[in-house]
């Protein structure tokens, strides 16, 4: 089977590769756009960088007639056009990430940020906040100059798609969005446990605090530093991932952060190898995520895997995802609740260990490339 993959270079794409070329060595060719700054996949005779001018291009057509399978990481403009134009005989599979979909999910759009949060996105009173807003009309022009195409081609990519993984819960909104959805879900993986959780140290049972995973505003970090400082945290460290993402926005929520926490507040701004992350977090036995979405499921995942005690939003999707296997997951605690005094009391033995089993038997490597193999057999076209 041949597989054409359309990605940007995001750090998800590596494991990605190494999966794909575990379950179906040798029949994968990928084509990338790269960011500014990313350099996850280097070229090689089966890597190629690309231009938009790819996208348009006769290299494009002959890519698409050579694929019996083509498989987008994460839907841009382009790649949604490339989809819509996929041979009939091909195999049309769409490996969400989530900033691809969200805008996609009806009653999710413009409801990702807390107050506080969306107080720092509006910015203060005065000619900043002005100037601001004009700059924003200025892209949104361009987005609604942009919006007949993009319309066009999501649509006709969503009615072309074959197989979309996001997960399960997502996909039902998916496709009450949009009914113009017809394809099967199929669940793929950017992660395992046994390469992406279990690295570094053994647990994550210390005293000190992860909040986030990432420099992006759908964290809420700031409605996060609003409940964190009401609650008694002694001695504890609040370690803050803040080295993928927005520049700007991390160094507001530094300014805060060291405001409101002193020394205890512990950003993390340069990027850290998963061993070296690993080791750095091997304190945090509590883990707060106050996104509204479903994000930061690695850390997540990693938390849960080495016994920390992990907090989410009730509206993140995550949360009924885990506990449908049983896992043990906590809501995000409200200031004025009475359950608060007991946000710092750690998991119980058995509590870890049902978590480490739910972890290990989702993200298990054997799972991740048996879900990948079974592409092929999805392929009408292709003999396994």
């Amino acid at each position: 089977m041949n597989v054409l993959h359309l990605a940007i270079d995001e750090k998800f794409m590596p494991f990605a590769q190494k999966v794909f070329e575990t379950a179906l060595p040798g029949q994968n060719q990928y084509r990338v756009m790269r960011r500014s700054g990313g350099s996850y996949l280097q070229p090689s005779s089966t890597v190629q960088i690309v231009t938009r001018s790819y996208w348009f291009s006769y290299r494009l057509e002959r890519d698409l007639e050579w694929a019996d399978c083509v498989v987008v990481h994460f839907l841009t403009l382009w790649s949604a056009r490339a989809i819509a134009r996929a041979p009939a005989r091909a195999l049309a599979v769409w490996h969400g990430w989530g900033a691809d979909y969200y805008p996609l999910l009806d009653g999710y759009l413009n409801r990702l940020y807390l107050p506080l949060t969306q107080a720092l996105i509006d910015g203060p009173p005065g000619i900043g906040r002005w100037l601001r807003r004009a700059r924003g009309l200025t892209e949104h022009a361009k987005e609604l100059l942009a919006q007949p195409l993009l319309q066009h081609w999501r649509s006709q990519a969503l009615r072309r798609l074959d197989v979309i993984s996001v997960m399960p819960e997502e996909f039902e909104i998916l496709k009450r969005s949009h009914p113009s959805v017809h394809a099967r879900h199929h669940q793929l993986y950017y992660f395992s446990a046994e390469e992406s959780f279990l690295p570094g140290p053994p647990s994550m049972t210390g005293p000190d605090i992860l909040l986030g995973n990432s420099a992006s505003s759908t964290n809420n970090h700031l409605d996060a530093f609003d409940l964190l400082r009401s609650l008694d945290l002694g001695e504890r460290n609040l370690i803050v991932p803040l080295s993928y993402g927005d520049a700007t926005y991390a160094e507001a929520i530094c300014r805060q952060g060291r405001k409101l926490f002193g020394k205890r507040f512990e950003p993390l701004l340069t990027y850290l190898s998963p061993d070296e992350y690993s080791a750095r977090v091997a304190t945090c036995g509590f883990v707060f995520m106050n996104h509204v979405r479903q994000q930061g499921t690695g850390n997540i995942s990693m938390a849960m895997l080495k016994g920390a005690k992990v907090f989410l939003r009730r509206e993140n999707l995550l949360m009924p995802f885990y506990r449908k296997f049983g896992a043990i997951v906590h809501e995000f605690p409200d200031a004025s609740s009475a359950a608060v005094r007991d946000v710092f009391a750690p998991l119980n033995a058995e509590d870890r260990k049902i978590n480490r089993r739910v972890v290990m038997n989702y993200w298990a490597m054997d799972t991740v490339v048996r879900q990948t193999r079974a592409l092929q057999d999805m392929v009408p076209s292709c003999v396994a």
